[in-house]
């Protein structure tokens, strides 16, 4: 991610805990401020980790159902940094509805609960009846072993903004794991949500066609092809999927441009990855809207 990311406790290793419940592991990782954020509006940037993992049946290299996340949230009690701390527990719980207040922590734990839950009704019972069949472990399905991990990062966007990423992979026994990213803007003004309608007229044809020439250039960039056109693309690759480009949710305004994000699967095959499209400010102004414009 381009820009001034807080980085801490982004890389650790991934233990897997045996016993039915693993204590959970909540921790500090790090304090550390941000250029673009004023301290005295939001405080300090945290992060916190959370590993845990549960198993039907209590035995060493038995399936299990493991859970990891890397959370960031503002560490203060200052109001704006309270409310910001509820949108970040909304995107934890990946809600739309802005009326929920609970903190990071709570989401996350919520989050686990939930997952852990799923795997409870849905696959332990599945293990428990082949443990007690007496199948050995290694002839137990791979998808018997599900991971769900989840990674946050708060980083300064233009002006008064700020942006957070959440990523979400879920591991399930397939060839490659899923992987969905969302990306969202708030503003340190009123701790609101930024939305992509906020800020862009997304019905210009203008703004599509910049989407549409920087998706060729980022395609070109990834094949090494010399594709001249959409037309061109859509005949070689099949992308984008559907009859035409349109403009995401999944959008952030950082520090040097506007990024726009399709995740795997989206409008292209999963061997393209996700693909981001960055237009710089002096090419997309013309479609700002107008109180977004300086």
């Amino acid at each position: 991610m381009k820009g001034k990311v807080c980085t801490f406790g982004r890389n650790f290793d991934f233990m897997q805990k045996i016993g039915f419940l693993s204590p959970m592991c909540l921790v500090l990782i790090a304090l550390v401020g941000c250029t673009n954020l004023n301290s005295d509006i939001v405080g300090s940037i945290a992060y916190m980790e959370l590993q845990d993992s549960i198993s039907p049946v209590p035995q060493e290299g038995m399936p299990r159902c493991a859970f990891r996340a890397s959370i960031a949230y503002f560490d203060s009690s200052k109001e704006t940094a309270k409310m910001l701390n509820a949108q970040i527990a909304n995107c934890l719980l990946l809600a739309t509805d802005n009326t929920m207040h609970t903190s990071p922590k709570e989401a996350v734990e919520n989050f686990r609960n939930g997952f852990f839950q799923l795997y409870t009704d849905e696959i332990a019972p599945l293990v428990q009846v082949d443990s007690d069949s007496g199948v050995p472990v290694a002839e137990m399905p791979e998808w018997y072993n599900v991971a769900r991990e989840l990674e946050t990062w708060l980083f300064c966007g233009r002006d008064s903004v700020v942006c957070y990423e959440l990523r979400i992979t879920d591991h399930r026994g397939g060839v490659h794991p899923n992987t969905y990213t969302f990306w969202y803007d708030f503003s340190l003004r009123d701790a609101s949500r930024i939305t992509v309608g906020d800020c862009l007229d997304t019905d210009a044809e203008g703004l599509t066609t910049l989407l549409e020439e920087e998706l060729v250039r980022v395609i070109n960039g990834k094949t090494d092809d010399d594709i001249a056109d959409m037309e061109a693309l859509k005949k070689e690759y099949g992308i984008p999927y559907g009859d035409s480009l349109y403009v995401p949710e999944n959008f952030l305004l950082t520090e040097s441009c506007v990024s726009f994000l399709y995740n795997r699967y989206e409008i292209a095959p999963y061997a393209f990855g996700d693909i981001r499209l960055d237009i710089p400010y002096d090419k997309i102004r013309p479609y700002l809207k107008r109180n977004n414009r300086q």
